[in-house]
């Protein structure tokens, strides 16, 4: 499948040159290189995707998206073509979320455009939602029904003709058909075929058997053949027993079965229809009859029945039953064991308890695995990557939900519903509003399709919320007019209440008086607490903060962003240490933010201090200490420390030192602003205009440095970056009298004050390294770096004694075994670093045959390092990686620290091969004698200042990070 770039007339599918045959001497793509620097812009876009500059591509689209071009359609759907080819490229099935909100967009604008229709259609296909596909392939071909596209169209349509069900697939079998054709049903089907088994077809024999009817025992007689099959095809004996009870009952206690499985099939239509008051006494009185039939359908009854209780909102409840229930459950019934399991884990879920929610959960979908039943594996990864998306890890939530979509994409019911609404919650939890709305619209029209009024009432009032962040108030008043007539037609009390405390939410934000705002808000707070769902109180608690600060209730507010930081300790607690635990705080990070400026308004410097400390590397903290307590006094002497913290209108920088305590000043520098400036400073620095850079230098300087120059008496300064500020090259920023920073001061880049003290206690000094362990990258021939080998030897000189390991690392203790065994370890070659997310930060062991073998960050944290261990990192980007909220940058140099490393020197963009040959042999000579990495960094950025022998563009990349 390929999109369909604007301007395509006639049928010629995108094909990135990557893709195609090109000459050896790449004239071809030379050609089209030079014809793209002639087009306009927009134009030059197109051309970069073509050559397979995706990710070019996709910052000029986007740059144009936001400004010159906010209303070209053309820009528009070019920019989904390439966020559509970057899904594919580089792994990231988050970026078709994104690319079905840029065709919505361009449709806003044309709601005829083909082009734009063409590709929201096939995005749709490849997020795996069949029946939106065929619904969008057919709107295009209102659109176009004759071209060569409308050709494809058609057989995109053809492809996804509807799945019949698997009753409806029973019930065209005849009455006297062959026992094979049934046992093939339940051989395709084992997870409808027990369901529908126990669900369905018996109870068909069930009003069969009480009015007498002929045709009672060919129900049973189905029911059998299921059960035998499915036991067969995969260990399942549920609805085999349950036949058999049946067979062994006496005619009065086949009464008592018959009617028992009626009530269960009301009360599960019940249930299904959202009517969990209606269905829980159907479901309890089914299973009371079938423990007096002696069925173990009476365990399946009780499970619905508790989740019935569930979903009334009595979680606590719900989960004691399901925790009774478990141990009643035979290993002859694993399924039933493993939707157990699945909805005591949503239990968990609910309480924000995500470390116990993940591993009920993925015990629950490896079960269903083994089972084959898709559906239920693919609904339970649905909420495994809701709980991934909350915890801040979106990439493994992409991958876990891109599994979930294949299983439960195939038509259109409550888990694609559910699925697609937490697509949305994942763009909100991100700011990305377009996606937001796109699958909110998509959730309502499933839901509409359903006719499930309370999911619909959901995805409106979630769209309001929506639409009234991005400014849109006419569409969140008609989702609000909307969502109050839906939720209206509930008629189950117990939804009824469950959606009110959405209402509430919708109602408070949309309030004018403040005052309203926080009577509404305090209402929704108090219904989340009392039915045990505590997974959505820190928005709460944020939103009823601001409201209270708007009335000037300062004590309120203050109180309010505590309980709610409190919230997420709790969330973030229940994770098992380590990389699991690096976006804890994503879900609501703003609550520091707000906290920390009230802090500040309050003249509290040192709390906000405290606050702005408390959300930073929590989990590279722990790796000092077991407690992330920290003070002021307890920071190292003869150190100043200079921490930025970022909010969208302003900038707080604090600086802070053991003696003079904490100061701290607020600019008007925003979020944007400070984006553009830095960028723009690593594009001059990397193009060598030389005017352009101490322009722009100074500027940046300006900026983050000159409001608290002043302050800055020690020789050493540690920089604090947040993750807008964490690409910033401060060692080449330069003041008023045209000095770089680092000539005023060594400085070193910490990931805290806190981290940084606490890898400073019981630190000793080196007075030489003796040993070190180089790793470089492998490669089977032209992937080579052409210096790496001659860097290396004159390195391992610098040494008393020297391991080299090229693209031969062999098992993974083995080389943490080796790791910790050396003071220093150098790594040089290819390199991965990425802060837009598309590829995760790790080093690369070996190319070879165009394929590359990597360790990322995740096991490079794993590894174990001395604690005065040094790591240098000659390679491309080791100090870029995405921003993981509380962890700040999650890359390579991170990795190293989390490691145990005590310094970390890394490079913030790709350096030059020879270069580095020339100058990592000179910082190892420094290393080797004993010298600090900040000290001997620096001696060596000076005189490429004096002597230009390094420049620019290589010393101003590399900084000192640890301690």
């Amino acid at each position: 499948m390929q999109a369909r770039l604007s301007g395509s007339l006639n049928w010629a599918p995108f094909i990135p040159i990557r893709h195609r045959h090109v000459e050896a001497n790449g004239k071809f793509r030379d050609a089209v290189d030079e014809a793209h620097e002639s087009l306009r812009t927009p134009r030059i876009a197109a051309a970069e995707l073509l050559v397979g500059h995706t990710r070019t591509a996709l910052s000029t689209l986007t740059t144009l998206s936001e400004t010159t071009s906010k209303d070209d359609k053309g820009v528009w759907n070019d920019l989904a073509v390439a966020r559509f080819e970057g899904a594919a490229r580089y792994d990231a099935p988050d970026l078709l979320a994104d690319a079905l909100a840029a065709c919505d967009h361009a449709l806003r604008i044309d709601a005829t455009a083909p082009e734009p229709l063409f590709n929201r259609a096939l995005i749709l296909e490849r997020l795996g939602l069949r029946d939106d596909a065929r619904i969008a392939w057919n709107r295009y071909l209102l659109a176009d029904g004759s071209s060569g596209w409308a050709v494809e169209a058609q057989e995109h349509v053809r492809a996804l003709e509807p799945e019949v069900r698997f009753m409806q697939r029973l019930d065209r079998l005849s009455r006297n058909v062959p026992k094979v054709r049934v046992q093939n049903l339940a051989t395709d089907d084992p997870q409808d075929a027990r369901a529908y088994g126990v669900m369905e077809v018996l109870a068909r024999w069930g009003s069969a058997f009480q009015s007498r009817q002929s045709d009672a025992e060919q129900h049973l007689n189905i029911a059998r053949v299921l059960g035998a099959q499915v036991a067969v095809v995969n260990g399942d004996h549920f609805l085999q027993r349950a036949v058999d009870t049946i067979d062994a009952s006496t005619e009065e206690r086949r009464a008592i079965l018959a009617g028992a499985h009626v009530d269960y099939r009301e009360g599960m239509n019940a249930s299904q229809a959202s009517r969990p008051s209606d269905a829980e006494p159907l479901l309890r009185r089914a299973a009371e009859e079938f423990d007096r039939g002696g069925s173990p359908a009476a365990l399946v009854a009780r499970y619905f029945a508790a989740n019935t209780v569930f979903e009334q909102g009595h979680k606590d409840e719900a989960q004691r039953q399901l925790e009774q229930l478990l141990p009643a459950v035979s290993a002859d019934f694993p399924s039933l064991r493993a939707q157990v399991i699945w909805e005591i884990g949503v239990c968990h879920a609910s309480r924000a308890d995500w470390g116990e929610a993940i591993r009920l959960l993925d015990e629950s979908a490896s079960s269903f695995d083994r089972l084959r039943e898709s559906d239920y594996a693919g609904s339970v990864r649905r909420l495994i990557s809701f709980i991934y998306d909350r915890v801040g890890d979106p990439r493994t939530a992409w991958q876990v939900r891109m599994l979930a979509l294949r299983d439960i994409g195939r038509r259109s019911d409550r888990p694609l519903e559910k699925a697609v609404g937490t697509i949305a919650d994942a763009a909100i939890l991100d700011e990305k509003w377009e996606t937001a709305e796109s699958f909110l619209t998509l959730q309502a029209d499933i839901a509409h399709r359903l006719g499930q009024a309370t999911h619909l009432t959901d995805a409106l009032i979630t769209r309001a919320v929506v639409r009234s962040h991005i400014g849109d108030d006419r569409g969140a008043n008609e989702d609000q007019i909307a969502a109050e007539a839906t939720f209206a037609s509930i008629q189950d009390p117990a939804y009824k209440k469950l959606y009110q405390a959405a209402r509430l939410r919708l109602r408070a934000l949309l309030a004018r008086a403040p005052s309203d705002s926080v009577a509404l808000l305090t209402e929704a707070i108090d219904y989340q607490s009392s039915s045990s769902d505590r997974s959505n109180l820190p928005p709460l608690f944020l939103e009823r903060g601001r409201a209270r600060k708007k009335l000037n209730d300062m004590k309120g507010a203050d109180e309010d962003f505590a309980k709610g930081i409190n919230e997420l300790e709790k969330h973030r607690d229940s994770l098992p240490p380590g990389e699991t635990r690096w976006g804890a705080f994503h879900a609501a990070e703003e609550l520091f933010d707000e906290a920390m400026e009230l802090a500040l308004d309050r003249r509290d410097v040192v709390r906000a201090f405290a606050i702005a400390e408390r959300k930073r590397a929590r989990s590279l903290l722990e790796t000092y200490r077991p407690q992330p307590a920290f003070e002021v006094r307890n920071l190292p002497s003869g150190v100043e420390f200079v921490e930025f913290a970022t909010a969208p209108e302003r900038l707080v920088i604090f600086v802070a030192d053991r003696v003079t305590g904490v100061y701290a000043i607020r600019t008007n520098c925003t979020r944007l602003r400070l984006r553009s400036v830095s960028s723009q400073l690593i594009e001059t620095i990397r193009t060598g205009d030389r005017t352009s850079v101490r322009r722009i230098a100074n500027l940046l300087y300006g900026l983050l440095i000159e409001p608290v120059a002043s302050r800055l008496a020690s020789p050493k300064v540690v920089l604090i970056p947040d993750e807008r500020t964490a690409v910033v090259p401060f060692a080449a920023l330069i003041d008023n009298e045209g000095r770089y920073l680092i000539e005023r001061h060594a400085l070193v880049v910490a990931p805290s004050a806190a981290v940084y003290a606490a890898g400073d206690e019981g630190r000793t000094e080196t007075a030489t390294r003796r040993t070190v362990l180089i790793l470089t990258t492998g490669s089977g021939g032209s992937d080579s770096l052409s210096f790496v080998d001659d860097e290396a030897k004159r390195i391992a000189r610098s040494y008393m004694h020297s391991v080299r390991l090229d693209g031969s690392y062999g098992k993974f203790d083995d080389l943490s075994k080796k790791c910790n065994e050396v003071d220093v370890l150098h790594f040089g070659g290819h390199a991965v670093g990425d802060d837009d997310g598309l590829e995760p930060a790790s080093i690369v062991v070996k190319r070879e045959a165009g394929r590359e073998t990597r360790i990322d960050v995740a096991d490079i944290a794993r590894l174990h390092l001395r604690r005065d261990a040094v790591v240098v990192l000659a390679g491309c980007n080791t100090a870029r990686g995405d921003s993981r909220a509380s962890e700040g940058v999650v890359s390579v140099a991170y990795g190293f620290l989390s490691a145990g490393a005590r310094s970390v020197v890394a490079s913030l963009w790709p350096i030059d091969d020879r270069i580095a040959a020339s100058f990592f042999p000179h910082l190892h000579d420094e290393l080797a004698v004993g010298v600090s990495p900040s000290t001997a960094l620096r001696a060596l950025q000076l005189e490429a200042i004096r002597s230009n022998d390094f420049p620019t563009p290589f010393w101003a990349a590399l900084q000192d990070y640890g301690n």
